[in-house]
């Protein structure tokens, strides 16, 4: 089955990271997979809960997955915790929370820490995706990380060009155009 990897061994800055965070996309019975993997222990979220939804983990170690149709602003955000907790958004225009459109249902998500890092899973329903206007065949996408280090502070990733800004992820516009698989 054809699947699309990422390896991000850079930070925003351009820094090397000491263990790349590896992200593949996947399509498997009707859904695409999101699977990241990192050979480092996580900071986990307080709250993370292994399959449930979980506001705010990107405030923690976290895997994100980002998907635009090719000629809409909407865009869904997808976040995964390495123990399996995720997080999903749909978004109008960056930073601006859909009223009206919601994430597909049936997501499922699993993940397993051990003591050579961890490895998670996030499951989306490509119907549902469909519905937003994200087709597999034609659409933005960027897959980042956030890592968050010993004294608190966070390091960021990502796999979308950004030039020399700020760390900010929600830029459809500057994630490259591509065909997923499905």
């Amino acid at each position: 089955m054809p699947e699309l990897s990422v390896c991000l061994t850079r930070d925003w800055d351009g820094l090397p990271v000491g263990s790349p965070l590896r992200c593949s996309l996947a399509c498997e019975a009707g859904a695409l997979v999101f699977r990241a993997a990192r050979a480092m222990q996580p900071r986990l979220h307080p709250t993370a809960r292994a399959g449930a939804f979980t506001p705010g983990l990107w405030e923690y170690d976290v895997a994100e997955l980002f998907l635009a149709p090719e000629h809409r602003a909407c865009y869904a955000e997808l976040n995964l915790s390495p123990n399996g907790a995720w997080w999903g958004c749909v978004f109008t225009a960056p930073r601006q929370r859909a009223a009206h459109l919601e994430l597909p249902e049936g997501c499922a998500a699993i993940g397993c820490v051990g003591a050579q890092g961890w490895s998670a899973e996030l499951r989306v329903p490509w119907a549902g995706l469909r519905a937003l206007g994200i087709e597999p065949e034609r659409c933005r996408w960027a897959v980042a990380g956030v890592l968050r280090r010993a004294d608190g502070s966070l390091r960021y990733q990502c796999s979308a060009p950004h030039g020399d800004i700020p760390p900010d992820f929600h830029r459809p516009d500057a994630w490259p155009l591509a065909a997923l698989p499905s």
